[in-house]
């Protein structure tokens, strides 16, 4: 009788009135913040030349878990209140909130990137590919951010890094 219920149920969650649409996942919040977050991932891998949104996506993990350690705790949680849901569920990933450390330099800026890049891209460092140069990756992945995060926030977060870090970052809106 069970097993009767739930396939009635989940007749009547698919049917023509149950207010899915031809969706991948059936729940219009998930399936927008899927869209959002590809938009990103296609963005970023177009400006590095990947094939992969796999790679874009690691990238993007790299540079975002590092932007998180280096700014203060506030600003942090600004910033990944404005990320598309699936996006800011992998900023949060790992962050043991009350982590500040401070970076001082872009050499360890980048240092800090490569160190978090997936095993997968450590591996194909020494091919001396262009989409792996810290520096690239890193403004390729604030320009993405700048296109859609407010400029007021991406102010905030330049505001709080260290001077020779902040033309990392596009100086205008590039809305």
């Amino acid at each position: 009788m069970a097993n009767t219920d739930y396939q009635t149920n989940m007749g009547r969650a698919r049917g023509p009135n149950s207010g899915a649409s031809s969706s991948s996942t059936g729940v219009r919040a998930f399936d927008n913040t899927i869209q959002k977050a590809m938009v990103y991932l296609n963005e970023l891998s177009d400006e590095l030349g990947l094939e992969s949104r796999e790679r874009a996506y690691s990238l993007m993990r790299a540079v975002l878990h590092v932007m998180r350690d280096i700014v203060p705790q506030e600003t942090a949680v600004k910033l990944g209140a404005q990320l598309p849901l699936i996006l800011r569920g992998m900023y949060y990933d790992g962050w043991s909130f009350g982590s500040y450390e401070k970076c001082h330099s872009r050499d360890e800026l980048f240092e800090r990137v490569r160190a978090r890049f997936s095993p997968e891209d450590q591996a194909h460092q020494d091919d001396e590919s262009p989409a792996l140069d810290p520096e690239r990756v890193v403004r390729a992945v604030n320009g993405v951010l700048a296109r859609h995060l407010s400029l007021g926030e991406i102010e905030k977060v330049r505001a709080t890094l260290h001077e020779s870090l902040k033309d990392l970052w596009p100086g205008e809106s590039v809305h």
